[in-house]
């Protein structure tokens, strides 16, 4: 099952999708896939456009609230900070885990991506016990050095009393857990 914002759905049927496995959600729409786990798409902050044609804020971006079993999970995916981050903890939070974005921003698009200290500040915001950051250490669409974000959201971090996993990339990581932070980024 695909679950994704209002509109991207027909991206999905584009690219030969099976229609009966997407469901779109609308900001705070939820859905119960079996097993029990349930998804709500909540707001974000971004644009759903990849190219230059006239083509922007056709779709809708989100954000996800996860229940799984016990614990809440939020997923940030791509989007900048703003209000939406202590709305999103007063309607659902506090989370066990938050997955927030960590990289890949700069000054062109401040809105659209997180900072180091807006992604601690995201954290606290939506209550997070555990911070995941994501959307880092994998390709170059930005002009700092691809471990930056780390390096910078460790102190950062530390500073507002977050508790960070960062795993290696495909690293799995068990909820309940000791948070992995062995250093593999510090290296050229």
């Amino acid at each position: 099952m695909a679950i994704v914002p209002v509109g991207v759905g027909a991206d999905l049927r584009y690219w030969g999708f099976d229609r009966k496995k997407i469901l779109e959600l609308n900001w705070n729409q939820s859905a119960t896939l079996p097993g029990g786990l349930t998804v709500t798409a909540a707001p974000a902050q971004h644009k759903s456009n990849r190219t230059t044609y006239n083509t922007a804020n056709k779709t809708l971006w989100a954000s996800y609230v996860i229940q799984a079993g016990q614990y809440k999970l939020f997923y940030g995916g791509d989007g900048g900070y703003g209000p939406h981050f202590k709305q999103i903890a007063k309607q659902y939070g506090p989370f066990d885990l938050a997955l927030l974005e960590c990289g890949q921003y700069s000054p062109n698009w401040a809105w659209t991506h997180l900072t180091f200290g807006e992604t601690a500040k995201a954290a606290t915001d939506l209550q997070a016990r555990l911070l995941q950051p994501i959307h880092w250490g994998k390709f170059v669409a930005a002009d700092h050095p691809w471990n930056e974000p780390i390096e910078k959201l460790i102190p950062a971090a530390e500073k507002a009393g977050i508790q960070l996993n960062v795993p290696r990339i495909g690293e799995p990581y068990t909820l309940g857990d000791a948070p992995k932070r062995t250093v593999w980024w510090d290296f050229e």
